[in-house]
């Protein structure tokens, strides 16, 4: 029998003040986002891209911890680079990719 009920459904990330944040996986929409990334040519646009999806990602955690636009500014690039790339990792291992 499948019990669906044990299956990790959290990347956890810690964050810069020390809490330990649950993100979900990714739905369908997000992942497909994240692959479409690539695909587009303008540096500027990639970034609002990737900008966007990070901030759904941490938007959507499961602690409920709030994000204000000030949170999202003070992300510099590789912060949000390196976020992406580890949890996109996740999800692809447990996806067995």
């Amino acid at each position: 029998m499948l019990d669906l009920t044990k299956i990790n459904r959290d990347y956890k990330l810690k964050w810069f003040d020390g809490e330990i944040l649950h993100l979900p996986l990714p739905t369908q929409e997000t992942l497909v986002k994240v692959m479409n990334l690539e695909e587009i040519d303008d540096v500027e646009k990639q970034i609002e891209g990737l900008t966007a999806i990070i901030k759904e990602v941490l938007t959507n955690n499961r602690d409920n911890r709030k994000f204000s636009e000030e949170d999202f500014a003070e992300l510099d690039l590789y912060t949000i680079q390196v976020i992406m790339e580890d949890y996109i990792d996740y999800v692809y291992k447990q996806l067995g990719e």
